[in-house]
């Protein structure tokens, strides 16, 4: 069957990545904007900056499954970000803080008998001191930047597809 050696195989998921990395920046920006409403010391804010934190980095760390939803060509996208005017040091930065919050974030293991239980333990105090360098606006004009370097990222795929 020489015939079907000639039909290209189906692309990888890497134009889903894109999709997936707008969808979470969007999320940055909506934490982002309800920090920049809490005053700075409650833990609304800080809570509000985690989860921009958390899910700004969700695009640049690797995934358990490779295949799918895996943040492709790195130095493509990097340059393309830095192209649009996108801090790298403040990206290395957040990147650096979410390892800090990922490393004092302990998983509990709940009971067989209660499967809802919550699955970390109590908030740990030094977290809110991660968050606290950060300035929201800096942050939230990096998410818009490489919100807006995914759909560049994502049309040169399409355009390399056809």
């Amino acid at each position: 069957m020489p015939h079907l050696r000639k039909i290209p195989l189906p692309a990888l998921e890497s134009g889903l990545w894109s999709k997936y990395a707008a969808r979470d920046l969007d999320v940055v920006c909506h934490y982002l904007h309800q920090a920049h409403k809490q005053r700075k010391c409650c833990a609304e804010h800080a809570a509000s900056l985690l989860g921009a934190l958390i899910y700004y980095s969700r695009p640049f760390t690797e995934r358990a499954n490779p295949h799918i939803d895996q943040y492709p060509g790195e130095q493509c996208f990097m340059s393309l970000a830095a192209d649009l005017g996108a801090d790298l040091c403040l990206h290395s930065s957040l990147l650096q803080a979410r390892d800090e919050v990922v490393a004092l974030s302990a998983v509990v293991h709940p009971p067989l008998a209660q499967p809802t239980a919550r699955r970390v333990k109590h908030p740990d105090p030094r977290l809110a001191r991660i968050t606290r360098p950060l300035k929201i606006d800096s942050f939230r004009r990096l998410a818009s930047t490489m919100q807006v370097a995914c759909y560049f990222f994502e049309e040169e795929l399409d355009f390399r597809r056809v």
